[in-house]
């Protein structure tokens, strides 16, 4: 086999951008994350609370923030409070607050479509 390699770069931190070994080491790194906290894409994660009602649905977020955070601060990483949002889905006018490390979140209000009713 006839390849040509490129100079060796020592990296001391991370991998290099664009590379296949990045998000995958990424997601080994997270794999012990709380189990109410699912990985969506490469460092982007979500949790999801369906309740009755909005404080509810409060409550199970901050409660799942909470114990995101408590992992994120075992394994040396810091939840980034100006790039998490809480989208919210139905009717519901009060907004939900979620702390992070002493900041209120972004909101986002989301109105669901239920294609079963008129109008």
């Amino acid at each position: 086999m006839d390849v040509d390699v490129g100079d060796w770069l020592q990296s001391n931190y991370g991998t290099s951008a664009g590379t296949s070994l990045g998000p995958l080491l990424f997601v080994i790194h997270i794999h012990d994350v709380p189990k109410s906290i699912m990985p969506k894409f490469a460092d982007d994660l979500v949790a999801i609370s369906v309740e009755e009602d909005i404080s509810a649905v409060e409550e199970s977020l901050q409660n799942t923030t909470n114990k995101l955070i408590q992992w994120a601060q075992k394994e040396g990483m810091i939840i980034n409070a100006e790039k998490t949002k809480v989208m919210v889905f139905g009717d519901v006018i009060d907004e939900v607050k979620i702390k992070i490390n002493d900041n209120n979140n972004n909101n986002d209000r989301l109105t669901a479509f239920d294609p079963g009713q008129p109008g």
